[in-house]
This record gives structure tokens, C-alpha cells and sequence, in this order.
């Protein structure tokens, strides 16, 4: 009896999928695939953001221990030798870390990792771009101090910027600089004098109708902000900073 039962499970036919099976589930699964990918990717870029929400914050600690030590007066984009602060020269002290460089905020962070947005272009990161950006109002060639800001919880201190190749990048007023200027140096994906981002001649043409050429924000097309009071907030969307080429409040709140 034994032995014919073990007979019976060795003469057992061996039952496979069929041709319409496998298809079907190779269709769950390409479904499936296309379903949960994107969630990763946005995922992904959340944690991204995240980091980057981060680096900002530990920056306006920086900033904000830099100010009360220097009595108040906003750190410069670069400090040259025998040179007014925010021009360029040998040996420049930057506001922030860069590759061979120094910092005049680096004694108030623990890393120079806060200097780097997970999201910048590779291509800038490998120039020596930070992937922040300042308020020209504030750190230009005139020395602000913090008593100038009207409205500090509106008016932006540090950005996302895609034009540091050179380092030390700057969010430029739009109203000194028209769109094309301010773009650049904010919110295109590259600088156009290094033949990265948009054209010049599109961009003179951006308008917010125009979605193909509203200006770029990384962080899920938006932009991350570290405003005058500290606080860090992801705007959707970048036309708004544009504010019609109008400086006040987001950019001069004096």
C-alpha cells in the first residue's frame, strides 16, 4: 500500500503555466512596475528635498550666529585681500565652501556637506558649484545689517541657485537685472554663458503661459527658500519669485 502511493506521487504529471498564464502574469507585474516606479522616484526626490530642507536650515543657523557676532551685519559673498567685500580676487575668503576654498561660515557648521544640494547638476557640482545661492541686496559690495529688513519672514537670504561655476552664486534683483539675468543666475538648469540651460532667446520669451519655459526649479519643479527670520520653505512655484521684476519684499525688504 505504501509503495503505491509512492508510485502515485512519482507518476504525477507535472503541471507548468501555459502560454496565456505567463502573459498574464508578466502583465501584472509590467502594471505593477509602472505603478509603483514613479512613487519610488518621487520617493526618492522627497528624500532629496528633505536633504536639501536640511542643508538650509543648518546654513541660517550659521548665518544667524555669523550676523550676532559681527553685530549684526550680514556675512559678504567674498572677502579678497586688500579688496572691498563681495569682489573677486586672489585668495578670497567665500561665504561659503567650495572645493580649495574657505568659509566664512564653515567655523559655525559641522560639514561642508550643507554646502551641496543633493540635487544640483553634476556638470556644476564638478566646477565647484555649491548649489546655493544669496540675496545680492544683502551681501554685495554694501554691507547690510539685519535692522534694514522690513519684512524678514518674506524676504529671501539663501536659494536654490543654479549658477555657482564660479562659486559664491547670486540670486541677482530682478529688477536691476530683467528676467534673462535673474533666471540665470536662479533658476535655469545651468549658466548660459558656459552653453548650459535655456537659450538666451527663449528666455526672453518666457512667459507664465508658456509652461514649456517656466523657469526651472529642482526639487519637483519647485524651489527651496531660506527667508531673513530663518525659516525654510519649498515654493511650487518659481514664477512667483520673479514677483513681475518687482525687488520688494521677496528681495529688498528695506
Amino acid at each position: 500500500m505504501n509503495r503505491t502511493r509512492i508510485l502515485n506521487v512519482h507518476n504525477r504529471a507535472i503541471i507548468g503555466f501555459t502560454l496565456i498564464e505567463l502573459l498574464v502574469v508578466i502583465a501584472v507585474i509590467a502594471i505593477l512596475a509602472a505603478i509603483l516606479f514613479p512613487v519610488f522616484a518621487t520617493a526618492r526626490e522627497k528624500a532629496r528635498q528633505s536633504t536639501c530642507t536640511s542643508n538650509l536650515k543648518q546654513i541660517g543657523l550659521a548665518a544667524n550666529q555669523y550676523i550676532q557676532d559681527y553685530d549684526e551685519n550680514f556675512f559678504p559673498r567674498c572677502v579678497a585681500p586688500n579688496q572691498n567685500p563681495g569682489v573677486y580676487g586672489a585668495n578670497q575668503v567665500m561665504w561659503m565652501d567650495i572645493p580649495g576654498k574657505q568659509s566664512l561660515l564653515l567655523p559655525y557648521l559641522k560639514s561642508t556637506q550643507v554646502a551641496f544640494c543633493p540635487d544640483e547638476d553634476d556638470s556644476n557640482l564638478k566646477q565647484g558649484s555649491m548649489g546655493y545661492g544669496l540675496n545680492s541686496y544683502l551681501i554685495m559690495l554694501s554691507i547690510k545689517q539685519m535692522s534694514v529688513v522690513q519684512y524678514p519672514a518674506l524676504m529671501m537670504l539663501v536659494a536654490d541657485d543654479t549658477h555657482n561655476v564660479s562659486g559664491g552664486g547670486t540670486m541677482y534683483s530682478p529688477k536691476n537685472n530683467g528676467l534673462c539675468g535673474w533666471a540665470q543666475n536662479f533658476t535655469l538648469p545651468g549658466a548660459l554663458s558656459n552653453g548650459g540651460g535655456t537659450s538666451l532667446s527663449s528666455c526672453l520669451t518666457w512667459a507664465p503661459s508658456s509652461p514649456s519655459q517656466v523657469p526651472y526649479g529642482r526639487h519637483s519643479g519647485g524651489v527651496n527658500i531660506l527667508y531673513c527670520d530663518y525659516h525654510v520653505k519649498w515654493v511650487s512655484n518659481p514664477w512667483t519669485l520673479w514677483n513681475n521684476g518687482v525687488d520688494k519684499p521677496l528681495y529688498d525688504g528695506t
